[in-house]
């Protein structure tokens, strides 16, 4: 009996000390600053993604930790200020995602840890020195953007079979995309299909040039910062002229797009979550590795489908993570 009440108080002590070291732990509420291209209303899914990943690690907001949040709202010039503003606000570490975004980041502290939510080819933009070891203050989850794009020429080949010309919207030219249409036109004509770069900001530039040349048959939609927030208008105006489109986020074709075929980014928000903590509790981002995405979703709108007249093939379908309708 002596021995089951020792056993009991040696329990009680441990977990006595164990919930002390928590409170004292939390007598600080650790301030996350994030710094995202778009706005509560494009991106906002992401830091409520990230948000359930700290909780699934026991964090309580207000309790635990703040958001201290900066919104670029679709405008690139603003994010150096933005990141500025964070470092001054004293955060503990900076979570933010897109190259822009990132960059604007690093060149505003080498000091303060910066997680990558979600990030196409950190290594290629010169963020890391490795994924194995990071080698700085940047750390987070990737992906090829490259193999993304063939693949989502593939998808879109199967699903419009009869397809011969391509055009890929983009708002701005840079070096990595001039690289990637050229790997894309290639990749197209083993597929019959010509390829064409359309670089525009606006819908009426579309249109413009849509009415001079032609319309293609189909469209493939860059995401940037200044179609997120147009994304519904520009669904609408490719549903108008019946050209089908592909999407590089499920977000687009919850607004019309025809298909999206992205990385899983609510695991990567999740995921987040735990660079944060690993940091939090003494990790050092330059030896954090960088994780590869290696969970995907293709995403349907039967809804758009049916506008445009058209019938996915069951191939198509039998792939797709989600279906709207």
């Amino acid at each position: 009996m002596n021995y089951l009440v020792k056993v009991l108080v040696a329990v009680l002590f441990t977990f006595g000390l164990s919930q002390s070291a928590d409170a004292q732990q939390r007598g600080k509420v650790t301030r996350i600053g994030t710094l995202l291209s778009g706005s509560p209303t494009t991106h906002g899914h992401n830091l409520k993604w990230f948000r359930e990943g700290l909780h699934n690690l026991g964090y309580i907001e207000g309790r635990d930790y703040v958001l201290i949040s900066r919104w670029g709202m679709g405008k690139r010039k603003r994010l150096p200020e933005l990141a500025k503003e964070l470092v001054a606000a004293k955060v503990d570490v900076i979570l933010t995602s897109g190259g822009a975004s990132i960059r604007a980041s690093g060149r505003a502290t080498k000091s303060i840890p910066i997680v990558a939510g979600s990030a196409g080819n950190l290594g290629g933009y010169g963020f890391v020195d490795s994924f194995s070891k990071p080698g700085g203050n940047v750390t987070g989850s990737t992906f090829k953007g490259s193999v993304l794009n063939l693949k989502r020429l593939g998808l879109l080949k199967e699903t419009l079979p009869k397809a011969q010309h391509i055009v890929i919207l983009m708002a701005r030219s840079s070096k990595r995309f001039r690289r990637d249409l050229k790997r894309m036109k290639t990749a197209g004509r083993k597929l019959g299909l010509k390829i064409q770069g359309l670089k525009a900001k606006k819908i009426a530039t579309i249109k413009r040039t849509f009415e001079s040349n032609g319309d293609p048959d189909a469209l493939i939609i860059n995401i940037s910062p200044e179609w997120n927030s147009q994304r519904q208008a520009l669904a609408a105006f490719a549903i108008e002229r019946k050209i089908p489109t592909m999407c590089q986020q499920e977000a687009y074709a919850e607004a019309g797009c025809l298909i999206s075929y992205t990385v899983d980014r609510q695991r990567m928000w999740h995921r987040a979550a735990s660079f944060v903590d690993r940091i939090l509790k003494g990790a050092n981002p330059a030896e954090l590795p960088v994780k590869l995405a290696t969970r995907y979703k293709l995403v349907v709108n039967l809804k758009t489908a049916k506008l445009l007249q058209l019938k996915i093939p069951r191939s198509i379908l039998l792939q797709a993570t989600r279906v709207i309708e």
